[in-house]
């Protein structure tokens, strides 16, 4: 499992803020974090051994990384959203 930074923390309180979710468990949310970018975040190592080209292309994993997390943040929070129909 992957530990948050202090920032991300309140970044995951403010958006279970927005969908109305008062309490969960911080260890649920980093798993489920975990989870969806563990590939990618390897991936982006292992692009780091490959000078120049490997380089360039880790940034675009980089934001590819983001995006999922934030995807997958927000699809956690609206399945336990109270305000769900």
């Amino acid at each position: 499992m992957f530990a948050l930074a202090a920032a991300d923390v309140k970044i995951v309180k403010d958006v279970a803020a927005v969908f109305g979710v008062q309490a969960f468990h911080i260890d649920e949310v980093t798993a489920a974090l975990g989870a969806s970018v563990a590939g990618k975040v390897i991936a982006g190592e292992l692009l780091s051994l490959v000078p120049v080209a490997g380089w360039l292309i880790k940034s675009g994993v980089a934001a590819a990384i983001t995006k999922t997390m934030g995807e997958t943040l927000i699809a956690y929070f609206r399945d336990r959203s109270p305000y769900a129909a």
